[in-house]
């Protein structure tokens, strides 16, 4: 079955496949899978470049538009992104200094919503993280609450992910997940679902430096179960990070340089989920 809405590719099945080689064919390869609007007719992404760059396309009328760059006039690039559809709010990581700040060279997390197409000016959430060096992506639920990659504690137990309340329009001081998630070594790149029943995300191999996917199930009383693989089907001899969902939750996307590079790759999520469910 052909979609438009995902670049006209046959809809990915139970064993992950290169999404649109076609299309997503950068020289280097890509720092961040592709992430969609809520209406599937905007997509952002991130190559692998020195320029810590953002690209969107959108589909009119049936085709989807060359690459364009977003930049929202920050000097030191933008990249990584990810989506709160709730309120068309694109997440995403800077180098650029806040104002006013110390001009640290390091990323942060910015924001920028918005409104009848337009999109409103960056806002950085640093002085909610100014103790916490982010890295490489990260997620937000239907709620608001963003989890995402500390290195607060890198040269002891290397990236943590923490999560970031989001309540009563505020947001409250992150918080550790615990070692259900994390584990003395290197935890990076979440990807919550929208109603925060399972978060998926990368490990790294502490001796051979090889990183996987790994899911953890949030019970009713929001505890998480230990993580465990996401299986051969998806987790392959070389590097599988850096998860996300279609708005929908039916398709997972991920990087993967089992073909020598970093391409992006889809399979269907639900069948997924029903495979570590039965234990097939």
């Amino acid at each position: 079955m052909s979609n438009s809405l995902y670049f006209g590719q046959e809809l990915s099945g139970s064993k992950p496949e290169l999404f649109a080689p076609d299309i997503f064919d950068h020289a280097e390869g890509y720092h961040s899978p592709v992430v969609f609007s809520d209406d599937l007719l905007e997509v952002y992404w991130s190559p692998m470049a020195h320029d810590h760059s953002l690209l969107y396309s959108r589909l009119n009328h049936g085709e989807w538009s060359k690459p364009m760059a977003l930049t929202f006039n920050l000097s030191r690039g933008i990249g990584d992104p990810f989506l709160w559809h709730k309120r068309n709010r694109l997440y995403f990581l800077s180098y650029e200094p806040p104002e006013g700040s110390s001009g640290q060279e390091r990323e942060r997390l910015w924001y920028a919503d918005q409104v009848n197409g337009e999109w409103g000016k960056p806002v950085c959430l640093d002085p909610l993280l100014s103790s916490h060096p982010t890295h490489w992506k990260g997620s937000v639920s239907e709620t608001g609450n963003i989890y995402f990659t500390s290195e607060i504690n890198v040269a002891t137990s290397g990236q943590d992910i923490y999560c970031l309340v989001h309540k009563d329009g505020n947001f409250e001081p992150p918080v550790k997940l615990n070692a259900s998630v994390n584990s003395s070594g290197w935890e990076f790149g979440p990807c919550i679902a929208p109603d925060e029943s399972f978060l998926i995300f990368t490990r790294r191999d502490g001796s051979t430096r090889k990183t996987d996917l790994l899911i953890s199930f949030r019970s009713k009383d929001g505890a998480w179960s230990s993580a465990i693989d996401l299986g051969h089907d998806i987790n392959s001899d070389e590097n599988d990070l850096c998860p996300t969902l279609s708005p929908d939750g039916k398709y997972l996307f991920f990087l993967s340089t089992r073909d020598g590079k970093s391409k992006m790759y889809w399979v269907d999520m639900e069948k997924t989920l029903t495979k570590l469910k039965t234990g097939e």
